[in-house]
């Protein structure tokens, strides 16, 4: 669904508030949801932000209004990290001899340097094709060895936690983990060993990412980061060569049924497979999407009045404009809702309409007393979807001109979610869009 400018960049700082990371221009620049912005554009676009009250910076630093998220914070938690950097170096020299493994990863918390005290070290393992299984008793026995073995009931503390496994083979993630809280686990992740260009074949498995952060995958695949801890060669020790490969895939067989026989009564949210495996109990992306919604309807209710418009407006014309202003005035914070192109092909007919909605969003999103706008979804065309809208945004007034066509079902909605109707403008039957075309 294609966004506004501060849309984007709302949602980018808002997501960062649950994490309790405020970001820089250039963090916001890399992380910005859905669309490419130039860096002078994106500036702007903050500054617009922050005189509208949303947001506000401290020492370089962007967060929004209602969040009591402190910079402070982010710098003692950077040098928290920096401590369990140290303990990375470890972790690589502790596993890293394993002739299967090809990648080791960090991820979550401390691949952004914003870890707390005692927190664990999330990382991806990856290894050579129908190898994954051996290689995980490996690394659990090697790790029991230097009392970093995290156990199913995951109270021990500092532990190391191999959350994602993947083979060379299956580096994309499936089509079903393609979400936004995945893109940032992709993009954010810190190789620190590879044995064969695995970070850059990892990056274009996820090809996928840009749909969703297109700068920081730009980032990420044209120039991959690359760990200050230098990779270290390792090779097989000779009688493992001598081993017959066929063999080995029975070994690897055999130890997932075994494992995954021990597995199956603990596992809840787990997703395994011989050539895969996703480990994280808890739901944590769905901790983060509510906690994010929830982030923005309290900003959202700082005394602020929200209005909701929505419409077509192809060929943004005088009479658009009229409207809009007039409903700006309803309240404090306009938003506006386009029709999709589909939508707009059955409402006005297969020739219409003659801007697609990209270029009539950036038209709205840039007139001046519009401050947020997006692309309504392409099916929506009954009440419950009306409502489930209404309910996610909250507007206190939905603006509508006086032609506006189901009056009376707008009201009902609009009560059940404890606004009003209001009509904000007289129809002029001389300005339309379609007498402009004819």
């Amino acid at each position: 669904m294609p966004i506004s400018k501060k849309v984007a960049a709302l949602l980018t700082i808002a997501y960062a508030d649950q994490f309790s990371f405020p970001l820089t221009n250039e963090e916001i620049f890399q992380r910005l949801l859905k669309i490419p912005l130039s860096k002078s554009a994106l500036k702007k676009t903050l500054m617009g932000l922050e005189k509208a009250g949303l947001i506000e910076s401290h020492h370089q630093f962007w967060k929004l209004s209602s969040s009591e998220t402190d910079w402070k914070v982010r710098q003692n938690r950077e040098k928290l990290s920096q401590k369990k950097w140290q303990e990375v170096e470890k972790i690589v020299r502790t596993i890293g001899w394993i002739p299967w493994i090809k990648g080791i990863a960090v991820t979550g918390s401390l691949a952004v340097n914003n870890v707390v005290v005692h927190s664990d070290i999330d990382l991806m393992i990856v290894v050579a094709p129908r190898r994954l299984w051996i290689s995980r008793v490996l690394v659990s026995l090697s790790t029991l060895w230097v009392g970093k073995l995290r156990t199913w009931r995951g109270n021990e503390k500092d532990s190391w936690c191999f959350n994602l496994w993947l083979d060379e083979k299956h580096l994309g993630l499936p089509k079903y983990k393609r979400n936004l809280y995945s893109a940032y686990e992709v993009c954010q992740s810190r190789w620190v060993l590879d044995k064969a260009g695995v970070e850059r074949l990892f990056y274009q498995n996820n090809s996928w990412v840009k749909n969703f952060l297109p700068h920081f995958f730009s980032a990420n695949y044209d120039n991959p980061m690359v760990s200050k801890l230098k990779p270290r060669k390792y090779r097989s020790a000779p009688v493992l060569r001598f081993i017959s490969r066929k063999l080995l895939d029975l070994i690897n067989f055999l130890v997932f049924i075994l494992q995954y026989s021990h597995m199956y009564s603990h596992m809840s949210r787990e997703i395994v497979s011989l050539s895969s495996a996703y480990f994280h109990p808890r739901s944590t992306r769905g901790q983060i999407y509510r906690r994010w919604h929830h982030s923005l309807q309290k900003l959202w209710k700082r005394g602020q009045r929200v209005v909701l418009v929505t419409g077509v407006f192809d060929i943004l014309h005088q009479e658009h404009k009229n409207f809009l202003t007039k409903a700006r005035q309803a309240g404090d914070i306009l938003v506006v809702g386009l029709e999709s192109d589909l939508r707009v092909k059955q409402l006005k007919g297969k020739h219409r309409p003659i801007e697609n909605e990209s270029i009539r969003l950036s038209n709205v999103s840039q007139f001046p007393v519009v401050d947020f706008a997006f692309i309504l979804p392409e099916k929506f065309t009954c009440d419950q979807e009306h409502l489930n809208l209404l309910r996610l945004i909250k507007p206190d007034v939905l603006a509508v001109s006086s032609h506006t066509l189901h009056l009376k079902e707008k009201k009902r909605l609009m009560r059940q979610v404890g606004g009003r109707v209001v009509v904000v403008h007289k129809h002029n039957p001389k300005v339309s869009t379609t007498k402009i075309l004819s």
